[in-house]
């Protein structure tokens, strides 16, 4: 299944009111010459952490960093991580972390 489809029915099971998916490198941090490099700017985490934490909002942070890097560099709960790539480089399917807060049923 393609992560996009997986991350589709991951979203509409916990019946959010709305929903971000943001990218990490050139979205949430400036594109830089190394990966490295890019580290979220103080306010965009504290803006991201009310995301997260809100009861109507779902956050999915996608990026083609691998899941753990892109973890520890969010270091946020209550986030849905994904990884993408382009299909040259995907030797398996893409794995997808689903939020650690159970669904609020609208």
């Amino acid at each position: 299944m393609r992560l996009l489809d997986r991350l589709d029915r991951e979203l509409r099971r916990l019946a959010p009111a709305s929903v971000a998916i943001l990218d990490y490198d050139g979205t949430l941090t400036p594109l830089v010459a190394t990966p490295g490099a890019a580290h979220l700017a103080p306010s965009v985490r504290e803006t991201l952490a009310r995301l997260a934490e809100s009861e109507r909002t779902r956050l999915a942070i996608l990026s083609g960093r691998g899941l753990a890097d892109l973890r520890s560099r969010v270091a946020l709960r209550d986030v849905v991580y994904g990884w993408l790539s382009r299909p040259r480089d995907r030797r398996a399917p893409a794995p997808l972390s689903p939020p650690r807060r159970p669904a609020v049923l609208l």
